[in-house]
C-alpha cells in the first residue's frame, strides 16, 4: 500500500483532480483536506486543498501522475507527494530507537509495524532496535507489537505493558530482549521530557515497588537486571533536600510511528478521527 498527496488551490480544482486520479488508477480517495490558517476564511488567498489517496504502489504512481497533470495544467498544483509504508520502514536503520503509540488496537500504526516485520523477515534489517512505548499495544493475538517478536529485530525495550503481545513473551523469558517496564503515567512524562530536552524524570513514584532500584529497578529479566548492573538501567535512587526520589533516565526516539486520520505533503498530522489522543505530539 502507499499514500498519495496532491496539494492544489481552490476546493472546485481538488474534486476535478480527485476525479481524474480515480479514473485514472484503482485507487481509493481517502480525503480532501482544507489546509488553510485559522483566518483562512478572511484571508485574499485561494483555499489550498490536499487530494489523499490510496492503493498499491504501481496504482498511487498512476493516479499521481494523471492529477498532478491536470493541476498543472490549470497553473493550481501546489505539491505533490508519495511515499509507501515499505518506503517508511526502510527509514528504520539498525540500532535506533522507534518510538512507538497506541493503546491495545487504537491509534496504532499497525500497517507501519506491519512493513517493519515484513522488511526484517526479507533482509534481516533493521537489527537491535530499542523500542520505547508509553501504554499495552497490541491485541493479545497477532497485531501492534505482536509484529516485533523476533529474534533479532528488537535488543531494548522500554515500556508499560507487555501482557497484549504475548508473541514477545518468548524473547522476553529467554533474555533476547533488555525489557524494562515503568508505570504508564510516568512513561507519559518521559515523552514530554524527551520532547523538551530535559535530563530526565524526577518524583516519588515509584519508591519501594517494583520499579525502586532497592527492589526491582523496572527490570522485567535477567538480561535487563545485567543492563541495570552495567549502568544501562532506565532509573536510579537520588536524594533531594533529604527525600529520596527516583530519576528516570530517558530514551529519545531517532524515529516514531504515529498514525494520523490526516497529513500533507509537509508533514502536518491531525488526529480528529482517531479513537484515542496520545503522546503523538510529544514523539513527533
Amino acid at each position: 500500500m502507499a499514500l498519495g498527496l496532491i496539494e492544489v488551490f481552490g476546493f472546485t480544482t481538488s474534486i476535478v483532480v480527485a476525479d481524474a486520479v480515480a479514473k485514472a488508477a484503482d485507487v481509493t480517495i481517502v480525503a480532501l483536506d482544507k489546509n488553510k490558517p485559522a483566518n483562512g476564511d478572511a484571508a485574499e488567498v485561494p483555499l489550498l486543498m490536499t487530494i489523499k489517496f490510496e492503493g498499491d504502489v504501481a496504482a498511487v504512481e498512476a493516479g499521481m501522475q494523471a492529477g498532478v497533470a491536470l493541476a498543472e495544467s490549470r497553473g493550481l498544483l501546489v505539491t505533490s507527494h508519495m511515499i509507501s509504508r515499505q518506503e517508511a520502514a526502510a527509514l528504520v536503520q539498525d540500532g535506533m530507537t522507534l518510538g512507538m503509540l497506541g493503546f491495545v488496537t487504537l491509534s496504532v500504526p499497525e500497517e507501519l509495524l506491519v512493513s517493519l516485520e515484513e522488511r526484517f523477515l526479507a533482509e534481516g534489517h533493521p537489527r537491535d532496535l530499542n523500542v520505547f512505548y508509553t501504554s499495552a499495544i497490541g491485541d493479545g493475538g497477532e497485531h501492534g507489537a505482536n509484529h516485533l517478536a523476533h529474534a533479532g529485530l528488537v535488543r531494548r525495550m522500554v515500556g508499560a505493558h507487555v501482557g497484549l503481545a504475548p508473541k514477545l513473551n518468548p524473547l522476553i523469558t529467554g533474555n533476547q530482549i533488555e525489557t524494562f517496564c515503568a508505570p504508564q503515567g510516568v512513561l507519559v512524562h518521559m515523552c514530554r521530557a524527551m520532547a523538551g530536552h530535559k535530563c530526565g524524570v524526577i518524583t516519588h513514584v515509584g519508591l519501594k515497588t517494583f520499579c525502586d532500584p532497592e527492589v526491582e529497578a523496572c527490570c522485567f529479566n535477567d538480561a535487563a537486571r545485567k543492563a541495570h548492573t552495567e549502568g544501562r538501567g532506565i532509573v536510579q535512587s537520588i536524594e533531594i533536600d533529604g527525600r529520596r526520589l527516583l530519576h528516570y533516565k530517558l530514551t529519545p526516539p531517532d524515529v516514531c510511528f504515529i498514525k494520523a486520520t490526516y497529513g500533507d505533503s509537509r508533514g502536518n498530522l491531525s488526529m480528529e478521527k482517531e479513537g484515542l489522543f496520545l503522546e503523538q505530539l510529544e514523539m513527533a
